[in-house]
């Protein structure tokens, strides 16, 4: 896990209070002590810092600790309502914005559908539904620590791969989320810091965020339009060179069969040609109670076409755990992960991680996105330690 050993110098402690944080949230009802036993630092500095951070209601000190010996220690939890982040996901094919609250449940969610969002309907559309997310959380919207927004990387590529209308005037409209225009205009809108990831990243820092227990060698599988990955690496999202690790749906399939890339082979798109092609039904006209069959007898074949991709990734990052989430509902994302474990299973010369479906997991771009300001404000990141002071 990520060293949560504090560091007595001048020039950490920030980070020394973002690891208290970060441990009041793994561990509810710790003690002072035990924070004291889990990071090293000296009682008293662990009294200032928590004593500034109930100053400012990111926690409370509730009851006391029982059965421990000497003076009762109190209880430090999270303050739900101390802070919130905003979120705002860009895909292909809707519009989302989420609230989280520094708890890590989301309070507030709404969507909108529109197919390949340009300049003028996007702006529109995000000024409107967080207008929205501002009216439902009143007066406390002053505690928002900035809002996030996720989208897709390659927006405007892989659009006739994906099987979706790439009109020309379409494609040239895609090329505005090449820059970061909109994130500028998002941030002069709301005045408001703006941070932006890519949908599949901002689902796992979702995860690793909020998780109760600490996350060391994750692999995010994000389903949605087209599929995409993230790498958690020691209790952070690994990066690479150029911020593009994990991209798992570039990598290949065994045969083409449902695309030549893994990208639009294990994806929402995929599934849906399945369904109208075989059974003449979209998604939307599924039901939970009586259609799992048919998302295992997709996911069966296109296990298949992915397996060498999957298999690669394994003999790579050598993960103690697969979580899937993204824009699939949960009911569909278990009889897949049945499907790839069984195709896994064969392997024998790989140790099978466990796959389970995220915590997070529908909407997770959204959720994920609402994460990015409460992330970089309060998650004890180490390039924080490189930070000069």
């Amino acid at each position: 896990m990520m060293n949560l050993i504090g560091s007595t110098s001048e020039r950490s402690r920030f980070f020394n209070e973002r690891i208290i944080l970060q441990l009041i949230r793994q561990y509810p009802d710790i003690s002072r002590q035990e924070i004291s036993a889990y990071t090293k630092l000296s009682a008293q500095t662990i009294s200032v810092i928590s004593s500034a951070l109930i100053e400012r209601n990111l926690i409370v000190s509730e009851g006391k600790v029982k059965g421990k010996r000497g003076q009762p220690q109190k209880k430090l939890n999270l303050n739900d309502s101390g802070a919130y982040g905003v979120g705002v996901n860009v895909d292909r094919d809707f519009i989302s914005v989420a609230l989280v609250n520094f708890g890590g449940k989301c309070i507030y969610q709404i969507e909108e559908r529109i197919s390949f969002p340009g300049e003028n309907n996007a702006k529109a559309i995000v000024a409107k539904l967080v207008e929205k997310a501002a009216d439902f959380l009143g007066n406390d919207w002053f505690k928002v620590q900035g809002i996030g927004l996720s989208r897709p990387d390659y927006m405007g590529e892989w659009t006739e791969r994906l099987g979706i209308n790439s009109k020309s005037d379409v494609v040239e409209g895609l090329d505005y989320w090449n820059g970061s225009q909109f994130e500028d205009w998002l941030e002069g809108e709301f005045s408001l810091p703006v941070m932006r990831e890519n949908d599949a990243q901002a689902a796992a820092l979702c995860e690793l965020f909020f998780s109760t227990q600490p996350l060391e060698h994750i692999f995010y599988l994000y389903m949605s339009t087209a599929v995409g990955g993230c790498i958690i690496e020691n209790g952070e999202c690994l990066n690479g060179t150029h911020g593009a690790a994990g991209q798992f749906g570039l990598l290949y399939t065994k045969t083409g069969k449902f695309g030549e890339r893994v990208l639009e082979a294990l994806s929402l798109t995929s599934l849906q040609r399945f369904l109208m092609s075989t059974y003449n039904r979209t998604l939307d006209d599924l039901d939970e109670n009586s259609d799992s069959g048919l998302i295992y007898e997709w996911a069966k074949s296109v296990a298949v076409e992915v397996l060498p991709a999957f298999v690669a990734l394994l003999a790579l990052t050598n993960p103690s755990e697969v979580r899937v989430g993204g824009r699939m509902p949960a009911w569909m994302i278990v009889p897949f992960i049945m499907a790839l474990s069984e195709a896994l299973s064969d392997e024998p010369l790989l140790t099978v991680p466990s796959i389970q479906p995220a915590r997070y997991a529908r909407y997770s771009g959204a959720l994920g996105a609402a994460v990015l300001p409460l992330y970089e404000r309060f998650a004890p990141q180490t390039s924080i330690l490189k930070l000069k002071m």
